[in-house]
């Protein structure tokens, strides 16, 4: 998502008044919203809320810094979907706090 070339024919995103579902792990979170700062007209969704995969305590915390970095971007919304993908289960417990943890950081207005 860095690469130049690659930056000018996502730029017709926007050009077709298209949006753009990104789908990235945390570790991409900072290109994630530096993407999407590059291109304030495009609107951007945030699949699986970043699909968190280290459910670790440290892992978390890399998780929520980068969802609060993505979220600065207006241009962001965040999709509740496939929360469990990483459990390979329906965990209520944890997409409850996924939830929780995401909404305060896009709001209502830019959670689908």
């Amino acid at each position: 998502m860095n690469d130049p070339d690659w930056r000018r024919g996502f730029g017709l995103i926007g050009e077709h008044r298209l949006l753009f579902e990104l789908q990235i792990f945390t570790s991409q979170f900072a290109d994630g919203a530096k993407l999407a700062a590059a291109f304030p007209g495009t609107p951007f969704v945030l699949m699986h809320c970043g699909m968190p995969e280290d459910l670790s305590e440290p892992g978390m915390a890399a998780w929520r810094e980068g969802l609060k970095r993505l979220a600065d971007q207006p241009n962001m919304h965040a999709k509740l979907s496939g929360l469990g993908t990483f459990l390979r289960r329906n965990d209520p417990a944890h997409v409850a706090r996924i939830v929780r943890e995401t909404s305060p950081c896009f709001g209502p207005q830019r959670c689908v």
